[in-house]
């Protein structure tokens, strides 16, 4: 097995990273406005807005990701991604509803409407650290990426793709991520390293049937011997609760109309399907075949020891597309987040239009450097996402979907809910319960908000039971 990268391979990777720079430049060049920078101006077209989504949302945890866990845990964590098309799809029945904040440019905005300044405020803060915590994790994939394949320093190889990164999303907002995600998707694939390294190694083991035949029974459980089944429902349920997170929302308002977010979630929700299982299928070969493998180096061990020269590039390109790609969309949405929800509403005179475009392009540099320093703090992906997650979930979700719904509710019992589900986050943190119990902090903390901020609201008698029901005619 030939683990060398040749000419042809490096050659790849270089011209595709050049390609990313100059694409992202030249297709920002006309952005004018903050919301040029923002959400563009609704002409994208349904594949575009596919390609970002898809892009956005097949992260490096998608892709190294569950292959480590797979690897480590089995097919429990198949199942657990899997469960994220049902989150797509139910982002198909909720995302409509959001088409009356039309000409909103995020999601601050919307919590501003509903809140009031206290809801902007607080959720321009949760999107930034949340988004923050995003990039990083895309940040420090792009560094593993470029160690184990291309045998670079792991911090010479983040200020690299990440420099490549910010220049382009400092210069165009969010017409230069939808363009170059749609060349990332491209990319993808045509190489889809998955795809590939899946039929290489289901040849070298004979059948889908003496995969499974030769997986321990371990790796098949939807239990594993290692954790509690509570552990893996919360996980479970992290991932296919629709927290409709500050990118996704960012998306939903870039089209033209609710039909087109219902097709382009329905086909988005279409795509993760094939590809997780053949993400699984991979994992598992790696395992059949090598079993005493670090976990986190499973998917780099099958693409440099089986594939040919010139796949193996492509390859390597597919996996630093799809990580690169959703760094760029976390970027875009933390900087229109911190200027946009928090700098803006914070100062007694707001921002021009043209004052606001130049701070944003500033807070996307600062954001990228800043997101270096996340990269470097934590070794894995998963982790980095498990974490920043806290700063999300517990604090925002539940109200944002009590306002999409029409349940009205005062920034008092918005207020109290951010402080019970914080306080829950923090009691977790203080008192290790992560280690205890086997789970972290996101479910519990949203569940504490979402208690809370209804009984608040019932105390103000700010509802009735006639907006508890849902009004599908917007």
């Amino acid at each position: 097995m030939d683990n060398t990268l040749t000419f042809l391979d490096n050659a790849i990777i270089v011209l595709y990273l050049a390609a990313t720079l100059i694409i992202g430049i030249v297709s920002g060049k006309n952005v004018k406005t903050i919301k040029d920078y923002a959400i563009g101006d609704y002409k994208f077209s349904t594949s575009f807005l596919v390609a970002t989504v898809c892009a956005t949302w097949l992260d490096s945890g998608s892709t190294f990701g569950i292959t480590e866990k797979i690897y480590k845990y089995g097919i429990v964590y198949l199942i657990i991604f899997l469960s994220e098309s049902i989150k797509m799809i139910s982002i198909t029945f909720i995302a409509p509803n959001l088409e009356k904040f039309r000409g909103m440019l995020s999601v601050g905005e919307i919590m501003g409407s509903l809140y009031g300044k206290p809801g902007r405020i607080i959720c321009g803060i949760a999107a930034t650290l949340f988004c923050l915590g995003l990039v990083g994790a895309q940040i420090n994939a792009i560094g593993y990426i470029f160690n184990k394949f291309l045998g670079m320093d792991t911090l010479t190889g983040i200020l690299i793709g990440c420099g490549i990164v910010i220049i382009y999303s400092t210069f165009g907002g969010i017409k230069s991520v939808t363009y170059t995600d749609a060349m990332h998707m491209g990319c993808f694939a045509i190489a889809v390293p998955i795809i590939i390294i899946c039929y290489i190694m289901i040849g070298k083991i004979g059948s889908y049937n003496y995969l499974l035949a030769m997986t321990p029974a371990s790796h098949l459980q939807l239990f594993p011997n290692t954790g509690t089944p509570i552990e893996f429902i919360f996980i479970f349920l992290l991932f296919a609760i629709p927290f409709l997170d500050p990118a996704l929302v960012q998306r939903i308002l870039m089209a033209k109309d609710k039909n087109q977010i219902a097709t382009t979630f329905k086909i988005t929700a279409a795509v993760i399907i094939p590809f997780y299982i053949l993400a699984a299928t991979t994992a598992l070969s790696i395992f059949v075949l090598h079993p005493n493998l670090d976990p986190s180096s499973a998917l780099p061990f099958a693409v440099k020891n089986y594939l040919p020269s010139g796949i193996k590039g492509l390859a390597i390109t597919g996996l630093i597309a799809v990580v690169m790609s959703s760094a760029d969309s976390f970027l875009n949405t933390s900087a229109i987040s911190v200027v946009h929800d928090l700098i803006n509403p914070l100062r007694s005179e707001p921002l021009t239009s043209q004052q606001e475009l130049l701070t944003t392009k500033i807070a996307t540099l600062v954001i990228g450097l800043l997101s270096i320093l996340v990269a470097v703090k934590f070794n894995s992906v998963i982790d980095i996402i498990m974490k920043f997650q806290n700063t999300w979930g517990p604090v925002i979700v539940v109200p944002l979907f009590a306002g999409i719904f029409r349940i009205k509710a005062s920034s008092r019992s918005f207020i109290h809910a951010v402080i019970a589900g914080l306080s829950v986050v923090i009691i977790w943190m203080y008192f290790g319960l992560e280690a205890k119990l086997g789970f972290d902090s996101p479910i519990p903390g949203l569940i504490a908000n979402g208690i809370t901020f209804f009984i608040s609201n019932y105390y103000y008698k700010r509802t009735s039971f006639s907006t508890w029901i849902i009004n599908q005619d917007i």
